[in-house]
């Protein structure tokens, strides 16, 4: 997933010298004391997110966190770019070549291109790139993807008990294989719900046997989730799934204004640790741990073992998992969950996507 909320960002000299921050890109970044030169020869931690930025309590905000507490672990100094459009993107991850960085992490799917692109250019430096991975891989870039289908396919089974409509959505920021990968895992959950107490509980928003359904156009459009949410509100959901980024604070205000007839499902982070005000608002989190693989991928490059090979978070390596429901489902219903999820990692029940990543 991509973004969400507006970072207040204090311009680099540095990085803007080398060209981080032409365009609409921005730099910006924070010490964390040491700075001193590590096993990979670098002194920073660097990343590169997209245009809203390291607060969006979600995908990037993940990023971020895992990238500054690997540097405090390794005495690096963490900063980060943000590019506002995609067309900053090979520009911002180029202009951090030209800084001592350990590892420059790009964040998300549509970075792909550009970060191929600099890594060809510039072999000596070392990438980690998130929710995708090469194939063949490449010598310094190494995947950092997470099996999301498998923590949405729990909040979907969890959505179906707890509904009270028999009707719950989902929707998404832009139509790519990291979103559609949560939407695919999370209409199997309802189905796999409905098969085991033969129910109908009906999804909106995604259509997997198509794979079409429903995207505002951008992560950062908070009135169009708002629109999205509200829609499915009055269609009768009861349980969405949210996929949209910035757009996602929209979604907060419809089901808040819905008097808490509706609850969200948060995406990638836990959004009750994340915004506790909103917490009553969300039934639970489809989390990707993200500052985990980020923050591992840091101090690996730091101590002179950069590894480039793919790593897949699942629910078997606590790499993807799901959030408390802090007591707003039945304790039978939650034990159901932990036995699905156990199954899963079992192989006794199986995720599958057209978007499931491989190592």
């Amino acid at each position: 997933m991509r973004s969400a909320s507006v970072a207040v960002l204090v311009v680099v000299v540095s990085l803007l010298a080398s060209g981080c921050g032409s365009g609409s890109s921005s730099a910006t970044g924070g010490s964390t004391g040491g700075g001193g030169e590590v096993a990979g020869g670098g002194k920073l931690a660097c990343l590169v997110t997209s245009g809203s930025g390291v607060s969006d309590h979600s995908f990037n905000q993940a990023a971020w966190t895992g990238v500054k507490a690997g540097a405090e672990a390794k005495g690096l100094e963490p900063r980060y770019a943000q590019a506002e459009s995609s067309a900053d993107y090979q520009s911002a991850a180029s202009a951090f070549t030209k800084q001592p960085c350990a590892l420059i992490v790009t964040n998300g799917f549509a970075m792909a291109d550009a970060t191929e692109t600099v890594a060809t250019e510039d072999p000596s430096s070392h990438f980690a790139i998130v929710d995708f991975g090469f194939e063949p891989q490449l010598p310094n870039v190494q995947g950092l993807q997470f099996n999301a289908a498998e923590a949405a396919f729990l909040a979907g089974f969890a959505a179906a008990g707890y509904s009270k409509t028999g009707v719950v959505a989902t929707y998404g920021g832009e139509q790519q294989p990291p979103l559609t990968l949560y939407m695919d895992g999370y209409v199997d959950g309802v189905d796999y719900y409905n098969k085991t107490h033969g129910t109908q509980v009906k999804v909106l928003g995604w259509n997997k046997a198509s794979q079409s359904g429903t995207f505002v156009g951008s992560f950062t459009d908070q009135a169009k989730g708002e629109q999205i949410v509200n829609d499915f509100i009055g269609q009768g959901a009861d349980v969405i799934l949210t996929l949209g980024g910035l757009a996602n604070e929209g979604a907060l205000a419809a089901v808040e204004h819905d008097n808490g007839q509706a609850k969200l499902i948060w995406d990638d982070t836990d959004g009750c640790v994340e915004q506790p005000s909103a917490c009553k608002s969300i039934l639970t989190s489809a989390m990707k741990n993200i500052s985990v693989a980020t923050q591992q991928a840091v101090e690996g490059a730091a101590e002179g073992h950069y590894d480039n090979s793919n790593y897949v978070g699942t629910l078997a390596n606590n790499g993807v998992g799901i959030a408390s429901f802090r007591g707003q489902i039945s304790s039978a219903l939650e034990k159901e969950v932990e036995a699905v999820k156990q199954k899963i990692i079992d192989g006794e029940v199986k995720v599958e996507s057209p978007s499931t990543p491989h190592g």
